[in-house]
């Protein structure tokens, strides 16, 4: 006999078919309800974060795109800029 009155040395439940959908207790509405709410706002906040992130980079990439098309433009204004200085 083993420490903890087991004469088997395969653990509980192991031999047994899995549990079938009849097994699992009820879930109440409410519960449900709540589940489905808190999801919703854990959605809601992680839009909060994502979307702001993902516009400041588009913004970023847009800028360097301007700003590699008119590279030329830019150098020559930046340079203007310093001899008015």
């Amino acid at each position: 006999m083993s420490r903890l009155g087991r004469t088997s040395s395969t653990p509980p439940g192991a031999g047994t078919r899995a549990g079938s959908a009849s097994d699992w207790p009820a879930v109440p509405m409410r519960r449900k309800i709540v589940n489905v709410a808190f999801w919703a706002a854990c959605a809601a906040a992680l839009a909060v974060v994502i979307v702001p992130t993902v516009w400041l980079a588009g913004g970023v990439v847009a800028r360097t795109m301007r700003a590699d098309r008119d590279l030329a433009a830019l150098r020559g204004g930046v340079n203007r800029v310093r001899q008015q200085v």
